[in-house]
């Protein structure tokens, strides 16, 4: 099981559903379960992410200076 935390923007909009939908079709054992959490605040602290609660996050970054211990990938650009 993989734990996913994101924004309810992509939760709702249906930009996360079609990632997961993706990923499951290419892995059909994996499971995903999908958290409310936030990437908007102006220094987002991550902290799911830190605290082991989620396994990622998805979402949109204003700040993309981050700290070592965090690796960013970005999926698209608009």
């Amino acid at each position: 099981t993989i734990i996913v935390g994101a924004d309810m923007h992509y939760i709702a909009g249906g930009v996360l559903g079609e990632v997961i939908q993706e990923l499951c079709d290419r892995h059909p054992q994996l499971s995903v379960h999908v958290v409310e959490t936030t990437t908007r605040a102006v220094v987002p602290d991550f902290r799911e992410l830190r605290e082991r609660q989620v396994d990622l996050m998805f979402g949109r970054l204003s700040n993309p200076t981050l700290d070592d211990e965090l690796e960013v990938e970005m999926l698209m650009e608009e």
